[in-house]
């Protein structure tokens, strides 16, 4: 028998129009913020010789294949993406084809902004969920999240431009480089998380992309431009590249 301890920490993002997730209030806006939580399961398998994945560090970046049209479709007729079993990369039978696989403690929570309350937090554990999540304007829910600009970089000088304030302005949300610093090019093609600092006005930003057409993960981080300092950029990109600096000129407002 295995005994199986997942955490999670991460982002959730939802739209304007979806219905929240314990009353069913119609989203007035976007919305976005931090979630954590995890599970404890225990379960019988059969360990493979060769895992598909390796057993320590990066496995890599999948798509569940969701969709804002999706999630904006009426209840019921939702098809949720694809998910992926991670369990399956080691262990046959993976943990959802598995009748052993038990989970008799699991939990996460979802905030938005810094409140607690009704339209700040959402619980969805074992003994059940409370609380609630009505999208607002104001909060982490719509953070202004603009930039471009050169800059000088450790590993080469490069540009970027993003964008993640949709719920503010309608763009769509994207980072994208000419020249990331060694000649490549990068396009993000989704954001999967936006979180926002305000200790240090620092934005940090994951997601997908492509660099000259072939696909990668990114991390993003960008602190603001204050009144006497340029602001400053990093990026971190799967494929092994990573480059971060002052920016030269342009701007970043996350305010």
């Amino acid at each position: 028998m295995f005994c199986a301890l997942a955490q999670y920490d991460g982002s959730w993002q939802t739209f304007s129009g979806a219905l929240s997730p314990e009353t069913g209030v119609v989203e007035p806006n976007d919305g976005t913020g931090p979630f954590s939580g995890g599970y404890v399961a225990t379960f019988t398998a059969i360990p493979k010789t060769t895992p598909d994945k390796p057993t320590s560090g990066y496995i890599g970046s999948f798509d569940y294949g969701g969709t804002k049209a999706d999630i904006l479709a009426p209840p019921g007729t939702q098809t949720g993406g694809t998910p992926i079993d991670v369990t399956g990369f080691y262990f046959i039978p993976a943990g959802h084809m598995n009748p052993t696989f038990m989970l008799p403690t699991w939990g996460w929570i979802y905030n938005q902004g810094a409140g607690v309350g009704y339209g700040n937090l959402w619980a969805n554990i074992a003994s059940g969920s409370f609380g609630d999540i009505v999208a607002t304007q104001g909060t982490q829910g719509c953070q202004e999240a603009d930039g471009n600009g050169h800059f000088q970089g450790n590993h080469g000088n490069g540009d970027f431009a993003m964008d993640d304030d949709s719920c503010e302005d309608g763009d769509n949300n994207n980072v994208q480089m000419s020249d990331r610093g060694d000649g490549q090019s990068f396009q993000s093609t989704s954001i999967n998380s936006m979180n926002f600092d305000p200790l240090t006005n620092a934005l940090t930003l994951t997601g997908l992309g492509t660099t000259n057409g072939l696909p990668v993960a990114f991390t993003l981080v960008a602190i603001e431009t204050g009144a006497t300092t340029p602001g400053w950029v990093s990026f971190v990109s799967s494929d092994g590249y990573s480059n971060a600096g002052p920016l030269t000129d342009g701007s970043i407002v996350l305010h």
